[in-house]
């Protein structure tokens, strides 16, 4: 028999691949009729021990169960994973500041015509050359 890997909801499963021959669109399947019970799920490695629960509406979970059944996955998964990809990108996001065309000009303006120091930094500035000095 032979078994290929496939990627249902960002979990790799071993499948029974001359099971799946006939079988479209696969997600009605059964498991057994796949051959996802053949050999036994790779673990990840690192195991999932913490939980988070949301509150939806019925029409979002509906929404969420029939999205989840396209894929071949639970609910739960399908949430999971969304979730895991939308998360890198806010934190990208965040990172960033955006302006206005105003605001970018007066940021423009500051960094090539920056003001004239004051007398506390300037004072610094020589604190700093007088102990620096060999």
């Amino acid at each position: 028999m032979r078994f290929a890997t496939l990627n249902l909801c960002g979990c790799t499963r071993w499948v029974n691949v001359l099971a799946l021959s006939g079988v479209l669109p696969y997600i009605g399947a059964s498991k057994r009729e796949v051959g996802l019970t053949s050999l036994p799920r790779p673990r990840s490695r690192e195991q999932r021990k913490e939980r988070l629960e949301a509150r939806v509406t019925g029409r979002q979970k509906a929404l969420l169960q029939r999205a989840a059944a396209i894929k071949g996955c639970t609910p739960s998964q399908l949430v999971v994973e969304a979730a895991s990809d939308a998360a890198p990108r806010v934190i990208e996001t965040d990172r960033f500041i955006r302006l206005t065309a105003e605001h970018q000009a007066v940021v423009v303006k500051a960094l090539l015509n920056p003001p004239e120091p004051s007398p506390r930094p300037r004072a610094a500035v020589k604190r700093y050359r007088k102990l620096m000095q060999p």
